[in-house]
């Protein structure tokens, strides 16, 4: 009972710590609390604590994310998902602290009542000096495909930078990237294939597009 009364004490205080910077909590479960505030009107920043109860007591994840939001609400669409729309790009704090130099990997742990105030003051101080300028790096839609063309690997990566071409108006590029996903499906377990396969027709669908590439029609 301690741990999940400690759980509810980290949201809270963190909550109220952001609430006065401009951010607020847009969803809670035992395993997660995520906030968010508008960057510009068509991109969202995102801050979440994955809260993981253990034995000895909580350990906290912090990870920041973009979401433009039209991008995010098609390739979700598209792919046929549900729940938390979908972050264009993330980050854990912990690997932009490692990309700094720090060497720490036992962060953000609390072992009990006493360790609440401080363990929430600890991740904002280090979210503020090794993340606040993540944002500024994916503030646009750009910027964010460029992230995106680093990180593509699997298929749902590659279906995501997809609509991003597309809302960006690299029409070309967007319908190269449905026919790797095309190739992708052929030797992908069945229900990823599935998948890939209902993103590419729902893609198609939605922009009524055959072979020819040309912009999208979106608000």
């Amino acid at each position: 009972m301690w741990l999940r009364a400690v759980t509810d004490r980290v949201v809270a205080e963190f909550s109220a710590m952001v609430g006065r910077r401009g951010w607020r909590l847009d969803f809670r479960s035992s395993e997660l609390a995520l906030f968010v505030r508008e960057l510009q009107p068509d991109v969202d920043a995102g801050l979440s604590l994955s809260l993981a109860e253990r034995e000895w007591g909580l350990s906290i994840n912090p990870v920041l994310s973009v979401r433009h939001k039209v991008v995010s609400d098609l390739f979700t669409r598209f792919i046929g998902g549900s729940g938390l729309p979908a972050s264009t790009v993330g980050a854990d704090l912990i690997g932009l602290l490692w990309t700094a130099g720090r060497t720490d990997k036992l962060r953000w742990m609390v072992r009990g009542p006493d360790d609440v105030s401080a363990v929430v003051a600890d991740i904002w101080a280090d979210f503020e000096q090794y993340g606040s300028s993540f944002y500024e790096r994916h503030s646009s839609l750009p910027k964010m495909i460029g992230a995106m063309e680093s990180l593509a690997s699997d298929s749902v990566r590659w279906a995501h930078l997809a609509v991003a071409y597309m809302v960006a108006g690299q029409g070309e590029r967007a319908l190269s990237v449905l026919e790797r996903l095309e190739d992708m499906a052929e030797t992908e377990p069945p229900l990823m294939a599935e998948q890939t396969r209902r993103f590419v027709n729902s893609f198609r669908a939605y922009f009524d597009i055959a072979n020819t590439a040309h912009g999208p029609d979106v608000e």
